[in-house]
This record gives C-alpha cells, sequence and structure tokens, in this order.
C-alpha cells in the first residue's frame, strides 16, 4: 500500500491523475504512484420512478454539500470503526475541503458484492417478505447482493456466491462462474458485518436514535480483507424515538454536529436497501 504524497491539486484533482470511472456518487482516478482517488459529488440517486432513493440505480439532481457530508461521515466511520474493532479501511487520506478521500487499490470480489445488516424490517425486504410486519426485529440480519444493477442488486445466500454457478433471481438468469468469493472470505466479512453495525447501532443509541439497516462493501489488498467505499448517511436508514425517519442531512446532524432529534415531520426515505 502507498502512502499519500505530496501532489499538486487544479481543480481538485492531482495532476497526473486519470479518470477511471464517473460514478453517480463519486468520480474515481488513478494516481501516478498507484492508489485512488475519490472525488465526492453532490449528486443525489434516485429509482426508475425518478424519486430519490439511496439505493437508485440513477443520479437525478443533487443536493447542496452532500458530497462533503458523505465524505465526512465516511472519515468518521472508518476511523471509528478502525479504533474500536481494528477492521481495516482502505482509507489513506481526506481533504474536506476539497470533498476527495485518497484510498489504496484494492481487488472487489467479482464486480462487487454489498453486505446489508438489519436490526429491523424496512424497505426492501418488507417487499420480499410480505408476511413480516413493518419494523419487526430481525437481529442484525446480514444479507448479501451482487452489486448489478441491470439485474437489480440480486440477493443470494453463501453458497452461490462461494460456489458460483447460474441462480434466479426476480425470473432472470445470473451466472456467478466459478464464484466470486472464498468460503474463509465471506465469513469474515459476515462477522465484519455485524461488528461494525452492532457498533454504530450503540453509537446511535447514545444519542437517543433508533438504527434500522446498513449497507457497506468490502475488498481485498494483498491477502487482507478490508472496508471500502464509503459509510454515509445514504449507506444507511435512522429514525428517531418518534419513529420517525432522519434524512441524510438529518444523521450528518446527529453524528458530527451532535444534534438533537424528536420532533421532526415524518417522511418516507423510499430507501431501497
Amino acid at each position: 500500500m502507498q502512502e499519500a504524497k505530496e501532489r499538486v491539486i487544479q481543480n481538485g484533482i492531482p495532476t497526473g491523475a486519470y479518470l477511471i470511472k464517473k460514478g453517480k456518487t463519486k468520480d474515481v482516478y488513478h494516481l501516478p504512484y498507484d492508489n485512488i482517488f475519490l472525488k465526492f459529488k453532490d449528486n443525489i440517486t434516485v429509482g426508475d420512478d425518478g424519486i430519490e432513493d439511496p439505493g437508485g440505480n440513477k443520479a437525478g439532481g443533487t443536493k447542496q454539500n452532500l458530497g462533503r457530508q458523505s465524505l465526512e461521515l465516511t472519515k468518521y466511520y472508518f476511523n471509528l470503526i478502525s479504533q474500536k474493532l481494528n477492521i481495516p479501511t482502505h482509507m489513506i487520506g481526506v481533504d474536506i475541503s476539497e470533498n476527495t478521500m485518497e484510498v489504496a487499490p484494492i481487488r472487489t470480489f467479482g464486480n462487487g458484492l454489498e453486505w446489508i445488516c438489519r436490526a429491523k424490517a424496512e424497505g426492501s425486504y418488507l417487499k420480499r417478505n410480505k408476511d413480516v410486519k413493518k419494523g419487526t426485529p430481525l437481529n442484525y440480519l446480514v444479507e448479501v447482493s451482487l452489486k448489478d444493477d441491470y439485474h437489480g442488486d440480486p440477493i443470494f445466500d453463501k453458497k452461490a456466491f462461494v460456489c458460483g454457478g447460474k441462480h434466479v433471481w426476480q425470473g432472470k438468469e445470473i451466472d456467478l462462474g466459478d464464484g466470486v468469493i472464498s468460503s474463509q472470505q465471506y465469513d469474515l466479512c459476515y462477522a465484519y458485518t455485524n461488528l461494525i453495525t452492532r457498533l454504530i447501532a450503540e453509537d446511535f443509541k447514545r444519542k437517543d436514535l433508533d438504527f434500522i439497516d446498513i449497507k457497506y462493501e468490502f475488498g481485498m489488498i494483498g491477502n487482507m480483507v478490508v472496508l471500502i467505499d464509503e459509510i454515509s448517511a445514504g449507506s444507511m436508514r435512522v429514525f428517531d424515538k418518534n419513529g420517525v425517519k432522519l434524512e441524510k442531512e438529518d444523521i450528518y446532524e446527529a453524528v458530527i454536529n451532535g444534534k438533537k432529534f424528536g420532533n421532526t415531520k415524518n417522511l418516507d426515505s423510499g430507501m431501497s436497501l
């Protein structure tokens, strides 16, 4: 892993960096010494109906300061996780003023896996389990989905991801080849997901807030599993003590600035975790 180095910044991007990918919420650059440079954007994501949705597969408009808030929350949580749990991340350096984060290059599991942990039943879980009542405790249930916008981020079990083969999700056949992750890597990501979620839930409990669910990504640096991407308000769902959903800027204010919530007007997030 390379350490962050001195560099000349022009328009927020280091000299010599080249664009790898323009993402929905971040642009990804490759640095001359092999590290990766992420530029957080103010874009919001929307679903196929055009309504704001943190799990949506399209960019649809912007929200002022959202990129900076997402970066500050990511820095806060990555540091908390590293300090309290000794779980490694790919973060190397952060520049809040430029909305940028330098990270180590990693290998993803296939095209990427998302690890979703649920304290209570909300969102897409209710759509897939219509006999479950909204808000039912799920005891930090972990679900794993393939990062695949076209197929709607299909959820499979450990055997499917480890052994591969063809599987059906919502009427579509998906080929996982020879598998995208080893059994040992899967178990470690699963354990990390549970540990991190309990840490974050406890952090919200101290703020008199009710944590509902969250999603993460992991990758590999050499033979080491590390937490990657971001943990921001768009990664999670949180309610106040009255059962009112907090908006992204509310979560930022609660975590970073210690603002108290409990009397806000109820709004439906539409989040698709």
